[in-house]
């Protein structure tokens, strides 16, 4: 095919199509192409663990330290986000506790409230803290260690991390490079979508919430 004879506006849609399709192909498995990060494969062990807890056989977390959980994008929409894993650290005897931070506010603002919770854990606990952090809160809490190590320090047991998309979001990535954000105002778009579907499922859930109280008055 002689593409001198195509249109320069057609060459860099065709470009432009071609990079929106691969989207982030190219950086999944990041980390195991990266030499001086070699991961260290724990599946075998993590099943391990899995099927001890379906089993029943729960391993007993030290209560010499408090537990953190740092929630994720859009967390602040979710009612019951964290909230049974709360609830099953307190029923083992665990203080844990569930980081006030807006989850779409920057990393850096998360980081410096995340600092403010931990200093004012360790101030009436006297106990260091173990941070659980979710998706991007567990950017957030290791951003806040990053920044604020030489204060926090002798404060945090350690940090402990799930789903936290240090690569990057494969789907924003995608949508940038595809520079489909500056025509559709993407993030705006979608931050309302979501917000919007999140407050129709929190009130669904309130409303469902109420009916069941008065069921079970009725029962009783």
């Amino acid at each position: 095919m002689d593409f001198s004879k195509i249109p320069m506006f057609v060459l860099g849609l065709i470009e432009r199509t071609q990079r929106t399709v691969r989207g982030s192909a190219d950086d999944i498995g990041w980390l195991q192409c990266d030499p001086e990060m070699p991961p260290e494969d724990g599946t075998e062990r993590f099943m391990e663990i899995l099927n001890n807890v379906r089993d029943g056989q729960r391993s007993r977390l030290p209560n010499s330290m408090v537990y953190l959980l740092v929630p994720g994008l859009f967390s602040n929409h979710g009612p019951l986000y964290f909230v049974s894993i709360q609830t099953s650290f307190s029923n083992m005897g665990l203080t844990c506790h569930i980081a006030k931070i807006h989850s779409e506010a920057s990393v850096e603002k998360n980081a410096r409230e995340i600092k403010e919770c931990i200093e004012e854990i360790y101030q009436g606990s006297k106990k260091r803290v173990l941070l659980l952090g979710h998706s991007k809160g567990g950017v957030d809490s290791a951003a806040a260690l990053s920044i604020y190590w030489s204060e926090l320090k002798d404060k945090v047991a350690g940090l402990a991390l799930a789903q936290s998309p240090y690569g990057g979001s494969p789907i924003a990535s995608g949508i940038l490079r595809g520079r489909l954000s500056n025509h559709l105002h993407v993030p705006k778009l979608m931050k309302i979508l979501i917000c919007k579907v999140m407050k129709n499922f929190k009130c669904f859930l309130l409303n469902f919430q109420g009916r069941h109280a008065s069921f079970g008055r009725l029962d009783l």
